[in-house]
């Protein structure tokens, strides 16, 4: 909640100053922005950056509103939210992009002798260019901050995690279960919440029941611990609505191994973070990074880490460049045999350290990480059935002659 009044305080506080200068009406409406191809006044300009921001206002809360009900795990909220953020930059930033386009303007007047066909032409290039280059900095900026907002939030559960271990853990040993019992609670809650952000499936905390339907419609639990978990609720709501409602040391010491074992398994359960059905590869394809390293070092087998950019039009070409490559079935069974199988966006945690600075991901790039996480071999993968036969093989037999010297 205190980050919507910090917003909504940032927001409310730039809109008043938009207001404010709604006194100076005449004046402003006599200002004209002329740039050829279009020419607005001041007035006009402020009028429509007021809009803007009760449009962005309603698009922010709309995921709120439905973040608490049984629609929390759409999509489409998720979506709203990007939105009304990308809105918010473009409109803070909108001022000095009206400004670089009249720069430009008084350039293009000054120094060119352009008829006045050409100059508006030039101008309306200008200014779809800007405006282009301004939406997808805006965009960028957006997957960035939601891309930490997300790890930071992962960061705090863990920490958070912790603490209710230290108390729940103190207060069984002190033999007060039923105040172990609604930390533990806690402790489970946390663990869901985190199970359901890491695959996306929600995009704020729900209420609890909210939660453990969306889990049990993704299977991201088995049916046994669904109903232990069940189970602590009833337990923790008796408790609640009787307060001479006590529980045993057994009830309290149940509940906490649940909730250990919920919140470690969030990380390692195979459903999500390991896919093992994919067009591309046979057998499992790990889709976390960190996850993949751990399973690389255990059995001493490189990884086969194929890098897209999930904002590409096309996915960095996932489909002609990955799909051809793979299209062999001898080629599928020797690299699900010889390598750990990696398909991940390039925004995931630990992999941009793998990508060059100049490499722009057009193009799907693969790369071969050993155990000890050395870059064996890194290229863009090539759309072809035979050559990604034979670089497969190659890759083997270089990683064969390294890892036996």
């Amino acid at each position: 909640m205190k980050e919507i009044k910090d917003r909504w305080q940032f927001i409310v506080g730039f809109v008043a100053i938009i207001i404010s200068l709604s006194a100076f009406k005449d004046e402003l409406n006599k200002i004209v922005v002329d740039f050829r191809f279009i020419s607005f006044s001041l007035s006009q300009y402020l009028f429509i950056l007021i809009v803007s921001f009760i449009s962005l206002i309603h698009l922010y809360v709309i995921p709120y509103i439905f973040s608490t009900t049984k629609y929390s795990n759409l999509k489409i909220f998720r979506h709203i939210e990007s939105l009304s953020y990308i809105l918010f930059i473009v409109i803070v930033i909108s001022p000095s992009v009206l400004l670089i386009i009249y720069l430009a303007q008084l350039l293009i007047l000054q120094f060119t002798g352009l008829n006045e066909t050409t100059k508006t032409t030039l101008m309306y290039i200008i200014s779809a260019f800007t405006g282009t280059i301004s939406t997808y900095f805006s965009k960028h900026l957006v997957v960035k901050y939601q891309s930490f907002k997300k790890t930071k939030e992962e960061s705090e559960i863990v920490e958070r995690e912790m603490k209710l271990l230290e108390i729940s853990d103190k207060l069984l040993k002190d033999g007060y279960y039923n105040q172990s019992l609604f930390e533990t609670f806690k402790m489970l809650e946390n663990g869901i919440y985190k199970a359901l952000r890491q695959r996306d499936l929600i995009f704020r905390k729900a209420p609890f029941i909210e939660m453990i339907k969306i889990a049990d419609k993704y299977s991201i639990f088995t049916k046994t611990q669904i109903e232990r978990i069940n189970r602590i609720r009833i337990k923790r709501n008796e408790i609640v609505h009787n307060i001479e409602s006590t529980i045993t040391k057994a009830d309290a010491e149940e509940a906490q191994n649940l909730a250990k074992e919920i919140f470690s398994n969030t990380g390692n359960r195979e459903p999500e973070n390991i896919k093992t059905e994919n067009k591309y590869f046979l057998g499992k394809v790990f889709i976390d990074l960190i996850q993949a390293k751990e399973l690389s070092n255990k059995l001493k087998k490189p990884l086969f880490i194929v890098i897209y950019d999930k904002t590409h039009p096309k996915l960095s070409k996932l489909d002609y460049s990955l799909g051809y490559f793979m299209e062999y079935e001898t080629t599928k069974k020797l690299v699900n045999n010889n390598f750990v199988q990696v398909l991940i966006e390039s925004e995931k945690p630990g992999v941009k350290e793998l990508i060059s600075p100049e490499e722009p991901l057009e193009n799907c790039l693969l790369t071969i990480l050993t155990p000890d996480n050395k870059i064996l071999r890194q290229e863009g993968v090539y759309g072809n059935p035979d050559e990604g036969l034979r670089r497969t093989k190659e890759i083997i037999e270089k990683w064969n002659k390294t890892s036996s010297n």
